[in-house]
């Protein structure tokens, strides 16, 4: 074969027509980067050398990659490659020769160079698995060198003498010295490896010892990183987690939080009842009580907190995901802590590494949503019902005489009233309202407001290096048509970063992150504006009756009810006043809301070994991100006829009009500021002292600065065309309105707001953290933090209370007494310290600066009580951690057990009335919690096919221990999702107790004083446990995931189970009030075909009877009486994955170095399910439904 050189040339110039405009001026910044790249990459790819990553490789795949890296050609014998053992090996553009050394080491074939043609042949005799020099001495000691496949060492292995306790560690360049009798048996073992044997000959000589990766405990040498440092796991004695590239890409979203469900112990997605809520992350529960202190965890970008929306990351870029959990992992973030740490690593180029390009594509198509699911309905039969009720009752009189305001009224309504003053017979009124009763709102909503949604994902990326610099620089772009016709968002994201090695020792690195992302919020229909607009109207719908229609039968906009009788309507029309319909398909096409986002993060690194052991570094990040909305709401929008016209007098004498409210479009402006810096200067330690003592240590000091500001703007009789606006409005003026009243254009809601609401956080860290390890088997770790802030009290910044932890680890197997052969792998932790809550208030008083709109005078509005005592919540955390695996690692896991306790926590005080406030703020809290992770993985087969089975279960339970808040009956009304009780769990779901239905008029019974009582006031205002039922957490204290993957040559198959147990939620019913059920949805339900309406049904039902007038304390001890509360427990297939890899040699003719295609299903249904009524326990809140089924299709290119 002729000796071939391929070029790779990146395109010329990227076009500017592909880019958004926005973003050519952030591309510029990376030119540089790209240029110097280039001038490199055509040097790189004509050199001999080979790069290859990878486990088990066959060893055909090795040689075809030798074949399309270098175009030497490869002879050999087919039936003696048979023979040769699969590849582990890790090669960086490592010279040819060289690989080909490691790659044959330890293989029974050998190989010959002869021009640009590889002869390889079998050997002569058996193959060995540990390199030996050839010459041996005859006595003691015995010294030698432990390298992994590559020749790299491997420091802080482990070289044991068979049958006694002597045992050495390599230091950092894998060495090792010990002394041994002729015959002796040694033992080396490295976690992450296979271990080997070595017996003594009568002559050694220095020996040389390669150790194999073993691909099952491949994530136990993974490293981890802190935000602050990366360190081996093996070192390890906090409580980490890590995310690997491939469990991040194996799920598909367009954000990357959500790909971790179901993948990280102790992290669990609490659901709100509502799946078009963002779910809220926690790890290990919760330890605070006040809904101002951050719950979340800390999310860690690139070493350096991060400030922005997390959608603006793109998943594409992320290279790993480690999350730390307790305070020896956690700790060294401070104050910031107290809620667990999410580090993510973006994709970072390497020195000397030939260019790689990465594509990646996915298509991702759902369902709509699924309507029909919610229980929050009536039919519209059963609304026309209570309607006919309510008509006969007196219930609309007031509104069909109310001259003044004529609110509206529904179409059912309207017929009756024509009935009852003989306009029109009882037929023809029958037949008008049964031809209503067969429509259903729903169908027209799913026709004409829903579509399919389909999310686009495209990402480009490339990473290379030379011996100066390596390069990373990506693109990716995200298409998402939401599930409302005219919403969606695009978002554009840019990644580039460099590292620089100019002279020996100086590393400098930059980096630029840049999302712009832009929203369409453009569907009324689904943003809730079918609602009364509420600043004038007073009528009894909120929402729209479930007979509406959006269009006729042949597509045209029908109007619907909105603030006036349309007889009203019909009339001011005739008198000359702007249309005063609402029909909601004009509406959908005149929407014009969108929003843009623009996030910039740049980063700038400095580091110098200033010997090999110390390194001193300083690292600064800058992020800028502005946000901006849009709403034009046009002339010809019902918004602004609606305002017009209500800012309309007529004079019925000179038939003429008064106009007070300018002509022209209303334009709304909000725009908000996020500006942000970062700086941390560390001097860093890594040194191994006399082969067996590794100390690893940081310190350093950190200041963060975080700015935001918001405005808001109404620009009224605005002109798009030419961008004009009327300025000589006075916006207190009092007119009086159409058809009646009078207000002013800031009551409407019109006056400019011109208030900019500014909030600055400033931090100042220090730090410290070491490491020390001996033998390998022995770890202690300490670390320390100390957090000042301006949130909070001078006394708490002055006084030095550090926020501190210490581990240690201790690695059993190691021990030359352990002889648990069965358990080749077997690590003890132990962890203590205290991690910190984040309050978003101040310790300051604290108002809004603002100018009377009455008298112009400067005034402070709604000023807040200063504590100057006021200090970090905190938490403290003790860990114990046990890993463990089984020989040849069929299973292996981890068992971790903890407790929090959440100290000084934030509470409301109540203060005596002399002091002129009501309550302030103070430390007087706390909480408890204890749990239980378990991580096992166990393999299943392990031939030709493959099958692993992943468990993850936890446990956790929590309880208040100190909370002198006073609980009354509005906190269990108010307080949705539990209240916090001294001695139950943090979020207790209680109701009031009941005593089923009174047999004569159905209405519902509780418990007062021990009796059966209908006394609804009194049951209450009762907040004890003579008239409460406690049922439990309303958050799972149980929950995990089974996940099983399988694969077979190419092809892969992985789905995902999780459960919940042990939780309790409080599903809605209908309201017992006929008034009410007509007022909106939320109170609805189909329980109304259930309710009682005769003695004998409390025998066969549970819902009340329903009454009129209203009895608002009845219906509100229905709603939250026990009957209503049912059991969380489910198990749902979260997901499903397939995929297939293409062998290298079907795609190599392609230039690919590997191509993977795949589909992926989500939201696939549950399993089981405690409650028999059907409902998702992910979906239970008002009108809500369950996210629907998505399937997704994608490729992952390599060239």
């Amino acid at each position: 074969m002729l000796f071939q050189v391929y070029r790779y040339r990146l395109p010329a110039a990227w076009a500017a027509s592909r880019v958004p405009t926005k973003t050519l001026r952030v591309m510029k910044l990376t030119a540089f980067f790209l240029l110097i790249c280039g001038l490199h990459l055509s040097a790189a790819t004509r050199s001999q050398t080979v790069t290859l990553t990878g486990q088990q490789i066959p060893m055909k795949q090795v040689l075809t990659a030798i074949e399309a890296q270098t175009g030497f050609g490869i002879l050999y014998d087919e039936a003696a490659l048979q023979d040769a053992y699969p590849v582990t090996i890790r090669a960086v553009a490592l010279p040819l020769a060289k690989f080909l050394e490691q790659v044959f080491r330890l293989q029974p074939l050998e190989y010959s160079i002869k021009k640009t043609t590889i002869l390889i042949n079998r050997k002569a005799v058996p193959p060995v698995f540990l390199s030996l020099t050839p010459d041996a001495l005859k006595a003691l000691p015995i010294s030698g060198r432990v390298t992994d496949s590559t020749g790299a060492p491997l420091a802080g292995a482990t070289i044991t003498l068979r049958g006694s306790n002597r045992r050495v560690s390599t230091d950092a360049s894998g060495a090792f010295s010990l002394e041994a009798n002729t015959g002796d048996l040694l033992i080396i073992s490295f976690v992450g490896y296979r271990s080997a044997q070595y017996r003594v000959p009568a002559e050694p000589q220095p020996v040389s010892i390669v150790l194999q990766a073993d691909i099952s405990t491949m994530s136990e040498v993974a490293v981890l990183s802190t935000g602050f440092q990366s360190l081996p796991k093996e070192r390890a004695t906090g409580s980490f987690t890590q995310v690997s590239q491939e469990m991040i890409n194996r799920s598909v979203s367009t954000d990357i939080l959500s790909r971790l469900n179901g993948l990280v112990p102790g992290m669990l997605f609490v659901q709100s009842g509502n799946p078009s809520a963002t779910p809220t992350i926690r790890i290990r529960g919760e330890s605070t009580l006040n809904s101002e202190v951050n719950k979340q965890p800390l999310i860690v970008l690139d070493n350096f907190p991060y400030e922005g929306n997390l959608n603006n990351i793109n998943p594409n870029d992320i290279e790993s995901i480690t999350v730390l959990k307790d305070a020896a992992a956690a700790s060294i973030w401070g104050a910031r802590s107290g809620n667990g740490v999410i580090v993510i690593t973006t994709k970072k180029g390497r020195l000397n590494q030939p260019l790689r390009v990465e594509f990646n594509a996915n298509l991702n198509i759902s369902r709509k949503q699924d309507l029909y699911y919610s229980r929050n309905r009536l039919s519209a039969s059963q609304f026309i019902e209570v309607e006919d009720r309510l008509f006969n009752a007196g219930f609309f009189n007031a509104d069909l005489l109310n001259q003044a305001n004529r609110p509206a009224l529904s179409p059912v309504v309207e017929i009756r009233a024509r009935q009852r003053a003989g306009l029109i017979d009882e037929a023809t009124a029958e037949a008008g309202i049964n031809t209503l009763r067969s429509l259903d709102f729903r169908d027209d909503l799913l026709k004409y407001a829903y579509r399919t949604p389909v999310n686009q994902q495209y990402s480009l990326g490339l990473r290379g290096g030379s011996d100066k610099l390596a390069y990373t620089f990506s693109v990716g772009y995200d298409d998402n048509k939401q599930t409302g016709k005219r919403m969606g968002d695009r978002r554009f994201t840019l990644n580039s970063s460099a590292i620089f090695t100019p002279v020996k020792n100086l590393e400098i690195s930059t980096g630029i992150l840049y999302t712009n992302t832009h929203t369409d919020n453009n569907n009324p229909i689904l943003n809730g504006l079918l609602l009364t607009t509420g600043w004038t109207s007073t009528g009894k719908y909120s929402d729209l009756y479930p007979y509406a229609q959006l269009a006729d039968a042949a597509g045209n906009a029908l109007p619907t009810i909105r603030d006036y009788r349309a007889g009203f309507i019909d009339s001011a029309e005739q008198l000359g006043f702007r249309d005063w319909r609402y029909r909601a398909l004009d509406e959908l096409q005149l929407a014009d809301n969108t929003s843009s986002l623009d996030n910039l993060l740049l980063n700038v690194g400095v580091n110098y070994r200033l010997t090999p052991w110390l390194k001193a570094s300083l690292q600064y990040r800058n992020e800028r991100q502005q946000v901006g909305e849009r709403d034009l709401r046009s002339q010809d929008s019902y918004y602004t006829r609606d305002l017009y016209n209500r800012f309309s007098l007529y004079d019925p004498l000179t038939k003429r009009f008064t106009y007070q409210a300018p002509s022209g479009a209303v334009l709304i402006l909000n725009n908000g500021q996020l500006k942000g810096y970062n700086v941390r200067g560390q001097l860093s330690m890594d040194k191994t002292l006399a082969g067996d003592h590794q100390l690893t240590a940081i310190a350093g000091a950190e200041m963060r600065e975080t700015r935001t500001s918001s405005r808001r703007n109404v620009l009224v009789g605005y002109d798009p065309e030419a961008g004009t606006v009327n300025m000589n409005l006075n916006f207190n003026t009092t007119y009086v309105t159409s058809p009646s009243g009078s207000t002013t254009l800031a009551n409407a809601g019109l006056a400019p707001d011109g208030v900019e609401r500014r909030t600055v956080y400033r931090y100042i860290s220090y730090f410290a953290n070491a490491a020390y390890t001996y033998a390998g088997r022995y770890s202690l770790t300490l670390s320390a933090r100390k957090d000042g802030a301006n949130i909070f009290g001078v006394k708490t910044n002055q006084r030095i209370t550090p926020l501190w932890s210490a581990g240690a680890g201790w690695e059993v197997s190691r021990e030359g007494f352990y002889q648990a052969s069965w358990l080749p792998y077997l690590k003890l932790r132990a962890t203590y310290g205290f991690n910190g809550n984040v309050y978003n208030g101040s310790a300051y008083p604290t108002g809004s600066f603002l100018t009377s709109p009455m008298t112009g005078e400067n005034i402070i509005h709604g000023i807040t009580t200063g504590n100057p005592e006021l200090q970090w919540e905190r938490v403290k955390i003790i860990n114990l951690g046990i890993d463990f695996s089984v020989a040849r690692q069929v299973v292996s896991g981890s068992i971790e057990l903890y407790r929090k306790d959440g100290l000084d926590l934030l509470q409301t005080n109540d203060l005596l009335p002399q002091t002129g406030a009501s309550s302030v703020l103070g430390n007087s809290a706390s909480t408890r919690s204890h749990g239980i992770e378990l991580a096992i993985t166990h393999k299943n087969i392990q031939r030709k096919l493959q099958w692993s089975t992943t468990w993850m279960v936890n446990y956790l339970k929590d309880k208040v221990t100190h909370y002198g808040v006073v609980l009354s009956s509005s906190s269990i009304q108010y307080n949705t999702s539990g209240v916090a009780l001294e001695g139950k769990p943090l979020y207790s779901l209680f109701s009031y107790r009941w005593a089923g239905l009174d047999p004569a008029t159905g209405d519902p019974q509780g418990m007062l004083q021990g009796k059966v009582s209908k006394d609804y006031g009194g049951i209450i205002a009762n907040f004890n446990a003579d008239s409460l039922m406690y049922h439990g957490p309303s958050r799972p204290p149980f929950w995990g995931s089974l996940r099983n993957d399988l694969s077979w040559k190419g092809f892969s198959l992985s789905w995902n189970i999780l459960f919940e147990m042990g939780h309790y939620f409080r599903r809605p019913s209908t309201s017992l009030n006929y008034a009410e059920l007509i007022s909106t949805t939320r109170n609805q339900n189909v329980d109304y075909g259930q309710r009682w309406q005769q003695p004998g049904d409390e025998l066969l039902t549970q819902v009340p009877s329903l009454v009129y007038p209203n009895n608002t304390n009845r219906n509100n001890f229905y709603k939250f009486s026990e009957v209503l509360v049912t059991k969380g427990d489910h198990i749902r297939l979260q997901d499903l994955r397939i995929g297939y890899q293409f062998n290298n040699l079907a795609i190599r003719r392609f230039r690919f170095q590997g191509l993977q295609v795949f589909a992926y299903a989500s939201n696939l249904g549950i399993l089981w399910r405690a409650n028999d009524l059907g409902i998702d326990p992910y979906a239970y809140s008002g009108n809500a439904v369950p996210n629907p089924f998505s399937m997704a299709f994608g490729l992952k290119a390599n060239f």
